[in-house]
């Protein structure tokens, strides 16, 4: 390389370190767009502290519908259900299993991921089917700087849960029910064998108003057969295998008493 071009490249490469370093350029160029421009540092040092800003009062004023789940937000939390009894008896089958990633169908605002990822450093997935849960679990995840959670929109067929990727513990909780009152329990089973196959280790599940639905469908029961009873047939027929009860917890309403079950999936 002769002293010249060394020259040229170091004085490029001068330029560049400079470039970088402003925090701020302006440069107006006729139908060129808006003359400010911002280094990469300056961008992240002036703009996120407002789109942090922004992201608070966004969760702050959804958070004023009451949540399903809790919603931490500045160490501050609200919710309607009852949650701790719950991720107690999922905290200890995450140790169970050393679960490493963890997926959540009908995760509502996601307070079971983000449990998971800050307290057991798992990678975890949810989704759910209502705009308003899914962008407050988000802003509140994003506002706080929790890695490791993603939560997306969507409302699942069988063969979308199918599609998903396979993690090491699967979660659904309070939501079959809802699947059997619309759309039939043909649906239904065939969607907890797709979970049973998105499972690598485990299936955490619950379900609402079992004592109904074991009457409902006695016929495929035993006689005088209990709502635990429906959730394990539910389990079995899906090729769930060592079910048990890990705890029980109020509905919603403070009511009635839901059952949270946990099996490990089949493999042929």
């Amino acid at each position: 390389m002769t002293v010249a071009a060394r020259t040229e490249k170091d004085r490029r490469a001068a330029a560049a370190r400079q470039k970088a370093a402003d925090p701020i350029r302006v440069i107006w160029k006729p139908g060129r767009g808006f003359p400010l421009r911002l280094s990469k540092g300056a961008a992240d040092r002036l703009l996120l502290p407002w789109a942090r800003m922004f992201l608070w009062l966004a969760a702050l004023v959804l958070r004023l519908r009451n949540p399903y789940h809790p919603v931490q937000l500045r160490g501050g939390r609200s919710g309607k259900r009852e949650t701790e009894t719950r991720w107690a008896a999922i905290a200890a089958i995450i140790e169970q299993y050393q679960a490493r990633s963890i997926l959540d169908v009908g995760c509502a605002e996601g307070w079971f991921l983000r449990k998971a990822a800050e307290e057991f450093n798992c990678f975890a997935l949810g989704i759910d089917s209502y705009d308003s849960r899914v962008l407050l679990g988000e802003a509140a995840r994003l506002h706080d700087g929790v890695d490791r959670v993603a939560i997306m929109k969507e409302k699942l067929t069988p063969d979308d849960v199918r599609g998903l990727p396979a993690c090491d513990v699967v979660l659904c909780m309070s939501v079959l029910h809802w699947l059997i009152r619309i759309e039939g329990l043909p649906f239904a089973q065939d969607f907890v064998r797709a979970l049973a196959g998105r499972a690598q280790k485990a299936l955490v599940f619950e379900i609402g108003e079992a004592d109904m639905y074991a009457k409902k469908f006695a016929k495929l029961l035993a006689p005088g057969a209990s709502g635990e009873d429906f959730v394990r047939y539910l389990m079995t027929s899906a090729g769930i295998s060592n079910i048990r009860v890990v705890a029980s917890s109020p509905d919603i309403n403070n009511a009635r008493t839901r059952m949270l079950f946990v099996g490990e999936p089949g493999r042929a």
